[in-house]
C-alpha cells in the first residue's frame, strides 16, 4: 500500500481547513477527483478522472 506524509502549516482556522477538505459537496480543491457520489447517510463513492471508483462505509 502507498504511504505519504506531507506537512504544511496553514495561516488559517484549522475547522474551516476541516470543513473544506471533509466536504462531499465542495471537492474542488481536489484536482484528481471527477465526482462524488452520496450513497447512503455514512457512505459516499469517490470517482478519479480515469472514473476509477472508491467506496467509503
Amino acid at each position: 500500500m502507498a504511504q505519504s506524509t506531507i506537512k504544511e502549516v496553514l495561516p488559517c482556522n484549522i475547522k474551516k481547513v476541516w470543513e473544506r477538505v471533509t466536504s462531499l459537496i465542495d471537492y474542488s480543491w481536489s484536482s484528481d477527483l471527477n465526482r462524488i457520489e452520496i450513497t447512503g447517510k455514512n457512505t459516499f463513492t469517490e470517482y478519479d478522472k480515469a472514473f476509477v471508483k472508491m467506496n467509503f462505509f
